[in-house]
Formats: C-alpha cells, sequence, structure tokens
C-alpha cells in the first residue's frame, strides 16, 4: 500500500505541477481569441502529463491521480473504501506540494508571472453553472458509450477526463 500511495503523491504532484505551471508560465485565458493558443497549450500539458503518468506509475497504482477518479472507482466497486481513502490523501498531498514547488517557482518573478494557474469560467457562465457542469461530466465518468455502466479500463476514464478537461476550460 505505501508503493501505491507513493505512486499517487507523486503522480499528482506532477500533474498540478505541470499543468497549472504551463497554465500559469502561458498566463492561460479564454477571454481573448488572440490568446487561444494558451488554452491549448495548457491542455497539453495536462493531457501529456496524465499520459507520462499513466506509463510512470500506472502499473503500481492506476494512475488516479485524482480523487474525482478514485472515487468512482471505489463506487463502481474496484477497490475497498479503506484503498480509497489512502488514495486520495496521497492525492491531496501531491497537490498541495505540486502547489507549493509551483508557488517557489514563480513567486520571485514579480511581474513576469500573472496569476496561479487558477482556471474561471467562461464570460456568460456564471459559478452554479460551472459547478452544475463539473457535476454533471464528474458522474459521465463510470460510462463508456455502450450498454455497460462499467469502464473496462482506467485508461477509458483518464481520456474521458482529459476531454472533459478541455471542454470546460476550453469553453466549448
Amino acid at each position: 500500500m505505501t508503493k501505491k500511495f507513493f505512486a499517487e503523491l507523486i503522480g499528482t504532484m506532477v500533474l498540478v505541477l505541470m499543468g497549472c505551471g504551463a497554465a500559469v508560465s502561458l498566463g492561460c485565458t479564454s477571454n481573448d481569441p488572440a490568446l487561444a493558443s494558451t488554452v491549448v497549450g495548457t491542455a497539453l500539458a495536462f493531457g501529456l502529463s496524465v499520459v507520462a503518468m499513466a506509463y510512470t506509475i500506472g502499473g503500481i497504482s492506476g494512475c488516479h491521480i485524482n480523487p474525482a477518479i478514485t472515487l468512482g472507482v471505489w463506487m463502481s466497486g474496484r477497490m475497498s473504501a479503506k484503498e480509497a481513502g489512502v488514495y486520495m490523501v496521497a492525492q491531496v498531498i501531491g497537490a498541495i506540494i505540486g502547489a507549493a514547488v509551483l508557488y517557489l517557482c514563480t513567486s520571485t518573478s514579480g511581474d513576469a508571472v500573472v496569476g496561479t494557474g487558477a482556471n474561471a469560467c467562461q464570460p456568460g457562465v456564471s459559478v452554479v453553472g460551472g459547478l452544475v457542469a463539473e457535476i454533471v461530466f464528474r458522474l459521465d465518468h463510470g460510462k463508456d458509450g455502450s450498454d455497460h455502466d462499467r469502464v473496462d479500463s482506467l485508461d477509458q476514464i483518464q481520456k474521458k477526463q482529459i476531454a472533459d478537461h478541455v471542454a470546460v476550460i476550453g469553453g466549448q
């Protein structure tokens, strides 16, 4: 269990550091159509981080690197509550470490780096609308497009997660 804990911790740290790091360094915004490439660059950073971690830690822990994925796997009966709790604690700690490293890397940059990689709702979308979209997208993780409610592999969950994030962040 210790190996899985550290795999999830490191995987989530890398996801936060690389994905949010790209958002910060690119000044990610979709409010200005001239800066649309910043959204694409950030989405690619998140997606490539997930792929890199899937190859790196996938064989150890399944590479959930997101408490929402772990919750879905637990709810589908594919892992025990104890193991899900351990994964989630590791993921939160990993995210905090990744954010702290990113902060340390950017805090001395002055005005050169603006923002902290935090996403905002698209213009015209309220906070409640954004929350509803996130909840609906998360509930759909267990569907694979067929008549089966269970997903055959974690790879399908990760692909769905990437597609959801690109859609939400990109304002599609």
